[in-house]
């Protein structure tokens, strides 16, 4: 299949890394200078809208502010304005407005709100409407703003009041809804924003007015800012940059090819030539013709020209040591696999018979051999002890101290004692030389076969998992005790257990939960119980049969990366 590749050259590679990296940098500082100079102009346009709305909001009080609401709502002034815009006669308005008096529209005491002389509440309601147009007016002259307006909202429905044109044929229509103003309902404030309305961008800010005497907001503040020339602007910057970017991608690319060429291409090709060649394209070719090679680079194509110039002594004295590392490997293997062999041979596989109980186990080292054992043995005719351990480490390391620490639990839980009792002894002896700071984690059951009362400690081992009669699989969580080889003189608890008839007990090294799949998921105690509970009434062989077979499929392709050990106990019917 690689005879038909495609060759691409070296130079070509080199070209487009250059233009990528260029490109990439380019276009950053592009970005990074587009937003600098917009959000500084942004900013500031952000800054006075804002500021001006604030201000026209505080010259705008509850007096001016509600008759006009009020006005703009009425059934008679809805009717005169229709009548008004179907004729476009703003007098028509305009004469009515003057005939009605201010305090017509009050809804609360005037005094409340600050009208307490009989000229002011005696006055035309067109007077305020004039007077407040008057200063958005100018207001929007002093200030160089596109508008400036007073609008209200009720029941999500936003109304014009009053803007810088003083039309009164504005009064109380509805505003077209924006949506993404919809957020900023009941009269309340808007931030700067810049958005495009009827085909020209504005930087728009609204501020509420408030009702003082209720602490509400009754109205709000708008102030509109022409940014189409802003907007032109930031287009222009944008294309100015891009010129700029081809520009220098160009000189950019021009000066690379010949730097390239120079120091990498033309090197790199009579190196490729040379090995080609003493390879055994030409049988007359020698290492002679290589060090001939005029390359006298002080970086890394002259180091590969030099490592070139030593290939041919290399690969002899590799050929020379194949046959020695060959010899080596194979009996390495066969040492590996003596020591599994002897290693399978110490762990117990002739299963007790008895009515009582069913018993099996198994171990799966990741290796030749392993760090996990299991064990199990009569201490007299009525008691029955199961062990299960982890040995930190893999490999011969971690199978010779799993000799030793098997030994020592067998040897001192025929001498007697509790569980807890038994681990304190053997965590001691095995702290006397343990030089390489090696641990052991130890479950250590033992059962009262005509009872069914178990003792159980644990030291630093994973939970086991109990079904009762009747019930599920679940995890028994007991405190745990330090690893054995960890520190002198621990102690540690006894649990007692009940296996009544049809009681299933199941253990197991932590290979199983830790077990990873590919996107690096752990098999976990969860799926394991689960697991379990899908065979509850099954033999102990066929429980630990279908578990291995759950953990196998939940490595899919990934290797078996931890020794995996199981034990299944079940108390007979």
């Amino acid at each position: 299949m690689n005879k038909n590749k495609r060759r691409i050259s070296l130079s070509f590679k080199l070209n487009i890394l250059v233009i990528a990296i260029i490109l990439a940098v380019s276009i950053g500082l592009v970005f990074i200078s587009y937003r600098t100079y917009s959000s500084k102009i942004d900013s500031l346009y952000y800054s006075k809208v804002e500021t001006l709305a604030h201000s026209v909001s505080l010259n705008y009080t509850e007096n001016l502010i509600l008759p006009l609401i009020a006005m703009s709502q009425s059934e008679e002034f809805q009717k005169v304005r229709e009548e008004a815009e179907n004729t476009n006669d703003h007098e028509l308005l305009e004469q009515w407005m003057m005939q009605h008096k201010v305090k017509e529209y009050y809804t609360s005491d005037l005094e409340l709100v600050g009208v307490d002389s009989e000229e002011e509440e005696n006055q035309p309601i067109y007077n305020l409407f004039v007077g407040g147009c008057g200063y958005l007016a100018f207001m929007e002259k002093s200030n160089d703003v596109s508008s400036i307006f007073i609008q209200y909202d009720i029941d999500g429905v936003t109304y014009n009041l009053m803007d810088t044109s003083g039309n009164v044929l504005k009064i109380g229509t509805v505003e077209e809804p924006e949506e993404k103003f919809a957020q900023y309902a009941d009269n309340g404030s808007v931030p700067a924003t810049i958005v495009e309305m009827g085909g020209k961008w504005i930087c728009t800010a609204c501020e509420p007015i408030y009702n003082y005497e209720e602490n509400q907001p009754i109205a709000f503040a708008g102030v509109d800012i022409n940014m189409d020339d802003v907007m032109s602007e930031h287009t222009w910057f944008v294309w100015n940059c891009i010129v700029f970017v081809l520009i220098e991608t160009v000189l950019a690319i021009v000066a690379a090819m010949i730097m390239f060429y120079r120091t990498v291409i033309r090197p790199v090709g009579l190196l490729s030539a040379a090995a080609q060649k003493f390879g055994g394209v030409e049988e007359d070719y020698t290492k002679e013709h290589v060090i001939s090679l005029n390359i006298n680079s002080n970086d890394e194509i002259g180091d590969l020209y030099r490592e070139i110039r030593s290939m041919e002594t290399r690969i002899i004295d590799y050929a020379d040591n194949i046959e020695k590392i060959t010899a080596e490997k194979e009996r390495t293997l066969t040492e590996l696999r003596t020591a599994a062999q002897i290693q399978e041979s110490m762990l117990p596989t002739a299963f007790p018979s008895r009515k009582e109980f069913d018993l099996f186990a198994s171990m799966t080292p990741a290796r030749e051999v392993g760090g996990d054992f299991y064990d199990f043995f009569f201490r007299d005719e009525d008691h029955l002890v199961l062990v299960i351990a982890d040995v930190s480490g893999k490999g011969i390391p971690a199978a010779l101290f799993m000799t030793v620490s098997k030994l020592l639990i067998h040897e001192r839980a025929m001498m007697g004692g509790t569980p807890a009792q038994i681990l304190m002894a053997a965590n001691d002896r095995i702290c006397e030389d343990n030089h390489y700071r090696m641990f052991v984690t130890v479950w250590l059951g033992i059962l009262e076969i005509s009872t069914g009362r178990m003792i159980c400690a644990n030291a630093g081992h994973e939970y086991p998992v109990l079904k009762n009669p009747g019930g599920k699989f679940e995890l028994l969580k007991n405190k745990h005790g330090l690893v054995l080889g960890a520190m002198e003189h621990m102690k540690y608890r006894d649990h007692e257990l009940l296996l009544e008839k049809g009681s299933c007990l199941f253990v197991y090294t932590d290979g199983v939960p830790e077990a990873t799949d590919a996107q690096q998921n752990m098999y976990g105690t969860g799926r394991l119980v689960e697991t379990l509970n899908q065979v509850p009434n099954e033999a102990p062989a066929r429980i630990l049969e279908h578990v291995k077979q759950s953990v196998d499929a939940f490595y899919g392709e990934e290797p078996q990366f931890d020794d995996l050990t199981m034990l299944c106990l079940k108390i007979n019917e």
